[in-house]
Formats: structure tokens, C-alpha cells, sequence
């Protein structure tokens, strides 16, 4: 065991390729990940559209038309969060 760990023999992984079903399950990989980290941003500026609406002692009534329009507004989470920060 370990007797490969010392050998000064370069491996030539040139011919090294990505298999079609392997290249496949990356791009899925990779696009749930984007989606995750999407959809947990449009929750976090939901939150935050919803906080500012509230008013800065929370006196303001939030009712069920103000949560859809700010889950409509979170699409574009970028611009909100600029937004939201001036």
C-alpha cells in the first residue's frame, strides 16, 4: 500500500475527456446550484422589501397584496438590493 506515492513517472492525461453523461450531470449540477442561490436571494429581498414597507417602527400593515408584490419585485434581485441600500 502507498508503493506509487514516491514514483517520479509522469502520467500523460492528455486523452482525459469528460464523459457525455458526466458533462451532462455538471451542467445539471450547475444549473440547480444557480437556482438555489436565485431563489434564496429573492426570499432574502422579499424579506427586505417587506421590511422597508413596514416602515421604520413596523407600524404599517403588510397584507397579502404587499407580499406578492414584493415576491414579484424580487425577480430582479440586484436592482432591489440597490434600491433598498439608498
Amino acid at each position: 500500500m502507498g508503493q506509487n506515492l514516491s514514483s517520479l513517472e509522469v502520467v500523460d492525461i492528455s486523452l482525459d475527456v469528460i464523459s457525455p453523461t458526466d458533462r451532462n450531470a455538471d451542467f445539471i449540477l450547475a444549473t440547480i446550484w444557480g437556482s438555489v442561490f436565485y431563489i434564496i436571494a429573492m426570499i432574502f429581498t422579499t424579506c427586505k422589501l417587506l421590511n422597508r414597507w413596514g416602515g421604520p417602527n413596523g407600524d404599517k400593515r403588510i397584507n397579502i397584496c404587499s407580499v406578492l408584490g414584493a415576491l414579484i419585485l424580487s425577480i430582479a434581485w440586484p436592482f432591489v438590493l440597490i434600491f433598498v441600500r439608498t
